[in-house]
């Protein structure tokens, strides 16, 4: 049951996550369908599925970063995070990435000031 609980909502965290996708392309000023670079013709530029791939990822990782540490959550505050993620999509995961990296050095030097 709980399994069930927990599919159903990664799967409205992801269409949520797509929508804020779409909402960020919006906010860009428009949306650009995918095309190959004219300067290098070996590079794709995604376009807007590249916002609904950013914005549905930013969501999960969202997500899986809060469940983890939330006791419990609303549908409304799930679907209110997953969006507001899916906006800031790129943002998301790059202060995602930066605060892991921020962790990993932070341990690195309380293991240089333990071996001095």
């Amino acid at each position: 049951m709980a399994g069930e609980i927990v599919t159903a909502e990664m799967f409205w965290v992801v269409v949520i996550g797509l929508t804020g996708g779409i909402v960020h392309s919006a906010l860009q000023g428009a949306f650009v369908l995918p095309s190959r670079d004219k300067t290098n013709p070996d590079k794709i530029n995604l376009g807007i599925i590249g916002d609904l791939i950013v914005g549905a990822a930013a969501a999960v990782v969202t997500y899986l970063s809060t469940i983890a540490t939330a006791t419990s959550t609303t549908p409304v505050q799930l679907a209110f995070l997953a969006f507001t993620s899916g906006i800031g999509g790129s943002a998301v995961l790059l202060s995602y990435v930066n605060g892991k990296e921020a962790a990993k050095s932070e341990q690195k030097l309380k293991d240089l000031k333990a071996w001095s």
